[in-house]
């Protein structure tokens, strides 16, 4: 064989041995960095040196040579956002601001996204700048994909709700349900009034699980006159399809025509071993085993009275099984402070399908209310076995 097609081939077949070493090399890297060690992600940087993942991973365990081989990465990838955001947290944390400074706007305007906006926020609270923290807070906003931390922020750094709306807060539906959603469970819940009325500007139906969220919330405030006045907002914009509520007549289906939602002002199935609700059309039928509690509440409803007036309860239903020392009977409670009884009804045990009636007054406090079928078992009785079928029940004030 003539010496150059001999050399040739050996440079191919050296050429091919050094491209499997290195992908072996390289393969081995990745394989070390995935462990997640100190020791293995070192090892990963050293065998691949060009990869500035690496690199900067090993920056951040190596303290006395992070910020040459920050440096390293920068040369090799200029404008890489970590690594800026790395040495310009550094630069701060030993006082050198205008370095800090200086290198998060770099990485801002080199990466587009979340990460360099979040942290120029969060840089600009730390240095108490008013005008820059809320310019980076609002261009973060803009692109939030997870804005908890973002909205626990701006609350550390002012308490005015007000402010953090006009000045941080864009108009994107998406944002502003998972504002509402921040505030309802959180300890400013009761600042979720302003932006619910925003969202209800131009309110769109994804909105609408948000708006019951804080609906649900005012009730168990016992705000019941701003949970009627939200609930009612909603029918009119049509987002829940309901007829409008009533402080004068109520409840709502009243007929038990629907599946119970459970939500705001409908009626709400509490779940309890022993009793199995079925659906009548119209009516609602309710079973019994035996099993239940022996105190329990299956079937409520929330309501808003009109304070120091009278009203009458009208239902119809039906026993089967029902013993008439049953312990089953319908109440009306006072939530305005701690839940008091207002009224309820006789016991309720008849075959046949009846009517009854109550009347009581309210009291002059009165600002939430609840309609409830009670299961106390009475003293000497077994736990009831058998089922009640409803079939209206309606409430309304007679002065």
């Amino acid at each position: 064989m003539k010496t150059a097609p001999r050399l040739l081939l050996i440079a191919l077949a050296l050429a091919a041995a050094l491209a499997a070493y290195w992908s072996a090399r390289l393969a081995f890297a990745a394989l070390l960095y995935d462990r997640e060690t100190p020791r293995d992600t070192q090892r990963a940087a050293a065998l691949a040196p060009g990869n500035a993942r690496y690199t900067l991973a090993s920056a951040q365990l190596a303290e006395d040579r992070a910020e040459t081989l920050l440096h390293s990465v920068l040369r090799s990838h200029p404008g890489d956002s970590e690594a800026l955001i790395a040495l310009a947290l550094r630069a701060e944390m030993r006082g050198d601001f205008a370095s800090a400074q200086r290198g998060l706007l770099q990485a801002s305007r080199s990466d587009r996204g979340y990460n360099p906006r979040w942290t120029l926020a969060n840089y600009y609270f730390r240095r108490q700048d008013a005008p820059n923290f809320w310019k980076w807070a609002r261009a973060a906003a803009d692109m939030a994909y997870e804005p908890t931390p973002l909205f626990r922020l701006l609350w550390n750094y002012t308490g005015d709700d007000a402010e953090i709306l006009h000045r941080a807060i864009p108009d994107q539906p998406a944002l502003l349900r998972q504002y509402l959603y921040f505030l309802i469970s959180s300890p400013h819940w009761d600042a979720a009034t302003s932006t619910a009325a925003r969202i209800l500007e131009r309110p769109q139906p994804e909105d609408t699980p948000a708006l019951m969220a804080w609906c649900d919330r005012l009730l168990t405030a016992s705000r019941g006159p701003d949970a009627l006045a939200l609930w009612n907002a909603l029918v009119r914009r049509n987002l829940i399809g309901y007829a409008p509520l009533d402080p004068a007549r109520g409840p709502l289906d009243p007929a038990f025509e629907y599946p119970p939602t459970g939500a705001g002002f409908d009626w709400r199935l509490a779940p309890a071993p022993g009793i199995e609700p079925s659906l009548d059309r119209p009516g609602l039928r309710l079973n019994f085993t035996g099993d239940q509690p022996e105190a329990c509440e299956p079937l409520w409803q929330y309501t808003v009275l009109q304070p120091a007036a009278h009203y009458r309860l009208t239902f119809q239903y039906a026993t089967t099984a029902i013993p008439p020392n049953s312990g089953l009977r319908w109440r009306i409670l006072d939530l305005t402070a701690q839940p008091a009884v207002i009224a309820q009804s006789e016991i309720l045990s008849h075959q046949d399908w009846t009517q009854a009636t109550l009347l009581f007054p309210t009291p002059p406090a009165l600002r939430l209310a609840r309609i409830e079928l009670s299961y106390r078992r009475a003293t000497g009785t077994v736990r009831i076995a058998g089922s009640i079928s409803l079939r209206s029940l309606t409430l309304e004030r007679v002065n």
